[in-house]
């Protein structure tokens, strides 16, 4: 929705009876939102918060987002008999009575569809009437001057919907931002370095090279020039100071990016001024230029941290003359290699805290400098309680005794650990995920009431360490188009808080940040519950926060139960998921209001997605069950394909025996004259070698991967002399043998019935049962089963 600037009012119209922090904001819908230029004839806001209007182009719905409009077009079957509707009602259903000229008709918000309305007629047209002081406030508004006005509304937020020849408006009542102040006419006055004096006076330096003294009355007490002269009108210091510092003995220190150190002495004309530069470290003179933080230590002496140096520490000695300690002339150094310092902090008990681009580091502030010991704690990637970033831009000690450190990139985080001397301290974090604006934290400070206030480029957080609460102020609560500097903020001795920014200060009382309380409903474009059927894994939802008088976009987080581990951020209206498992699952969504603030609305959706049939239990039973029967097939096939094999080979080895027993038989050699004692001798040892094959065959009687190899180099024989022992003691071919042996076997087992037919076939060197029963009848003529 076009926001008119033109018609933004301060409120000091007379008559309107508005605070003087507030402004009047009117916005108007038109082409660009969606909505013709269409006479609008009534509006409602329905039990929801969604609000409808009635035009001569349909019905209207609008969300705080989108306007979606709903009229008869060619085609449809939609029984208007008109795109002219003349008032609106909500139903006690929650569907949409219109009137169309004299007939009713009902919009369905499920279906999106119009119908006859079929119920009683009576008190229809009901429409809303402002009050007097409404039409005299809006009559009184300029842009309204002269012209016919319909007021058709009032909703829930107080805001009034106005139409006119103008087109539809909406005017709100929102609080005046809070605007910067400058010194001077520059396009630009960074402020960097930011006092309170003893006195109460403020102390505003910028880079320009501009350094302000402003009374505790509001009045400017002068300008200070580079001789320490106030003077009444603009003048150069001539220097970019970036930090300022009144010690205990009313001695102003300020330190500049590039100029050094410089020490204002109080005196009748305003001070006397001391400049000190890096020249000789070793000698006991500044060791770098630029100056970002300086604080005082309890023995007097002032800590100088520098943007490239480390630390310097300045002691004033007899006649005013001031020394300085550093890496180069003992200090021992906060780590190795140059240090770029962002803060400083002395905690009460003396323990000295350098906020530095490479971490944290401390050390107990010793009277000996040179006997100080440095600990440094930096991010580790694998510990959640190590510090969040590197980078530390900011230090400060609660009056509660908490000690905070802001990071570039890490957030706050919070010190958890008793004791500060230590390479181990532990952090608590405060990220965007726990609500801050942002992480990239500059600089904070802590008010008169114990919050915490912390500055990023473009908006402030104000966090509150005793509750969690964080609460956040964007650009839409400032005027003046600024940004935020890395200056440490100042919170007055009167409670106001002091600002550097890009355009100069920005001063107001914590209190006059007003945020909004209100609680927007969320709506969503499904029911409370969501059925999804097994094809549909994916899942997108429109959602509306209902705040019609947002300062700020408004931010959502929402989870799936079961699906996400931690809530999502975004500002994005929809939320969208793809590939759903199947299962019961609930939505969690909740959101800011219009001003930024984080509020108990959550609201859950149910979600439930029917599996598909590959998803359900008695699936992958099934497919086990496939699995197991598919695993058993393959054995079997494999087993045949093996007895396949055996058969195969026992066939070439039965004619490779022959062939080979061809050939010894044909290379015998007669031998005339022998007589019958070596016929005799031949036969008892046949007879001797006959035993042994037996006894040999009968223990190997159920080996199953017996082979003529393996049977022939047991008996210490070739192949091929056992084969001619067997067919000449036994008349068979070893194969043979072992099958008639093994059948003869067999039948001895049957006729005893030791066990059934597979056993018996397993205990005669048969693996498989089928192939022991087609031998034995190949043998004997009958089945195994028809023999017993």
């Amino acid at each position: 929705m076009r926001r008119l600037l033109a018609f933004i009012l301060i409120a000091v119209l007379s008559g309107m009876g508005l605070r003087a922090a507030d402004e009047v904001r009117i916005m108007t819908f038109d082409e660009g939102d969606g909505f013709a230029e269409s006479r609008v004839s009534c509006i409602i806001q329905d039990r929801a918060g969604i609000i409808w209007f009635s035009t001569w182009d349909g019905l209207y719905r609008y969300d705080g987002y989108r306007l979606r409009n709903y009229k008869a077009r060619p085609g449809d079957n939609c029984p208007l008999e008109a795109n002219r509707i003349d008032y609106i009602r909500e139903l006690a259903d929650g569907n949409i009575l219109c009137r169309v000229r004299s007939d009713y008709f009902v919009f369905n918000r499920t279906s999106r569809k119009f119908t006859p309305y079929t119920g009683p007629r009576s008190a229809h047209d009901v429409r809303y009437m402002p009050d007097e002081a409404t039409q005299r406030m809006v009559a009184a508004m300029p842009r309204y001057a002269g012209i016919s006005v319909r007021i058709l509304y009032k909703d829930r937020q107080g805001g009034i919907w106005v139409y006119s020849m103008l087109g539809l408006d909406r005017i709100s009542f929102v609080s005046k931002p809070i605007s910067n102040r400058k010194a001077t006419d520059a396009p630009q006055e960074e402020v960097r370095g930011l006092m309170e004096d003893s006195k109460g006076r403020l102390w505003v330096a910028d880079k320009n090279g501009y350094v302000r003294i402003v009374g505790r009355d509001g009045r400017l007490a002068g300008y200070l020039d580079a001789s320490g002269s106030l003077r009444p009108a603009p003048v150069l210091f001539g220097h970019s100071v970036y930090c300022i510092r009144e010690d205990s003995r009313g001695t102003v220190w300020m330190g500049a990016k590039g100029s050094g150190l410089f020490r204002l002495t109080p005196s009748d004309k305003g001070f006397a001024v001391d400049r000190y530069v890096a020249n000789n470290p070793i000698d006991g003179d500044l060791n770098h230029n630029d100056i970002y933080s300086i604080v005082e230590d309890s023995y007097g002496r002032m800590w100088i941290g520098t943007y490239g140096g480390g630390l310097n520490v300045a002691t004033v000695g007899p006649g005013g003359r001031v020394t300085f300690a550093n890496s180069g002339n003992g200090l021992p150094p906060v780590h190795e290699g140059d240090v770029e310092i962002h803060r400083l902090a002395i905690t009460p008990g003396g323990v000295l805290l350098v906020g530095t681009n490479t971490g944290l580091y401390t050390a107990r502030i010793e009277r000996n400098t040179a006997a100080m010991k440095f600990h440094a704690n930096r991010r580790d990637p694998a510990d959640a309680t190590s510090l969040s970033n590197n980078r530390v831009t900011d230090i400060v000690q609660a009056r509660s005794g908490n000690i905070f450190v802001s990071t570039y990139g890490g957030g706050l985080c919070r010190i958890m650990s008793t004791n500060l001397l230590s390479d181990t301290i532990t952090f608590r974090p405060y990220t965007t995920d726990s609500g801050l604006a942002s992480d990239v934290v500059m600089s904070v400070t802590e008010d008169k009431q114990g919050r915490l206030w912390l500055v990023s480029g473009a908006s402030l957080s104000c966090f509150v360490p005793s509750t969690g609460v964080i609460t956040n102020f964007k650009r839409s609560m400032f005027s003046g188009g600024f940004v935020f500097s890395e200056a440490r903020p100042l919170c007055m001795a009167d409670g106001r808080l002091v600002m550097g920014t890009t355009q100069g200060i920005l001063e107001f009382n914590p209190a006059e940040l007003k945020k909004s309380s209100y609680v927007p409903p969320i709506v969503v474009d499904c029911g409370s519950r969501v059925e999804l059927g097994p094809n549909e894994k994916s899942l997108s939802i429109e959602m509306a926060a209902l705040d019609y008088n947002k300062n700020e976009q408004i931010e959502y987080a929402y989870k799936l139960d079961g699906v996400d581990e931690t809530w999502n951020y975004t500002t994005d209206s929809h939320i969208r998921y793809a590939n759903i498992p199947a299962g019961k699952y609930l939505l969690h969504i909740k959101s800011t209001n219009g001003d930024g603030i984080w509020t108990d609305n959550e609201r859950t959706i149910e979600i439930h997605r029917t599996p598909a049939f590959n998803e359900r239990p008695m699936a992958w039973m099934l497919y086990g069950g496939l699995l197991l029967v598919a695993l058993y097939a393959i054995f079997k096939v494999a087993a045949y394909i093996r007895r396949l094999q055996r058969e195969l080979s026992d066939i070439k080895m039965t004619t490779g025996e022959k062939v080979e027993y061809a050939l010894l038989k044909h290379g015998e050699r007669h031998v005339p004259g022998q007589g019958a004692p070596e016929a005799d001798v031949e036969r008892e040892r046949d007879d001797a070698w006959s035993a042994k094959v037996w006894a040999y065959m009968e223990r190997n009687m159920a080996n199953a991967e017996l082979t003529v190899d393996s049977f022939a180099q047991d008996m210490g024989m070739s192949r091929s002399v056992f084969y001619l022992n067997m067919k000449r003691v036994f008349g068979v071919t070893p194969n043979n043998f072992m099958q008639e042996a093994r059948i003869a076997y067999a039948k001895e087992l049957l006729r005893a019935h030791s066990g059934n037919i597979s056993e018996v076939a397993y205990k005669c060197g048969f693996s498989d049962p089928k192939y022991f029963s087609r031998c034995f009848k190949k043998a004997t003529g009958m089945t195994p089963s028809e023999y017993c």
